[in-house]
C-alpha cells in the first residue's frame, strides 16, 4: 500500500491486502488455460500483447481479447466472493 498524507497502513490493513491478493491469485489459477496463462504472462512477467502474441503463436487481437475477458472473468469471482 502507498502511505496517504504521511500515514501508513496498520498491521491489519497490509494482512488483508495480502489475504486479497491472495484470493485474487487463486481465482486467476482456476480460469481456464487460454485466459490464465495470458493473465499471467501479462500481470506476473509483465510482458506486452505483442510479445505474448508471438510467445503463444496467435495474434495481438487475440491476446487482447483474452486479457479482457478474462480479467472480467477474475471482476465475477471476485464480485460473487464478496457478497
Amino acid at each position: 500500500m502507498i502511505p496517504v498524507q504521511g500515514t501508513y497502513p496498520s498491521a491489519e490493513m497490509e494482512a488483508m491486502s495480502k489475504e486479497h491478493v491472495h484470493e485474487i491469485w487463486d481465482i486467476v489459477l482456476a480460469l481456464p488455460e487460454k485466459f490464465r496463462e495470458i493473465l499471467l504472462l501479462h500481470l506476473k512477467y509483465e510482458l506486452t500483447t505483442s510479445e505474448i502474441a508471438e510467445m503463444l503463436g496467435i495474434s495481438s487481437g487475440t491476446v487482447k481479447s483474452r486479457l479482457s475477458r478474462g480479467k472480467e472473468k477474475v471482476r465475477k469471482h471476485w464480485e460473487e466472493r464478496s457478497k
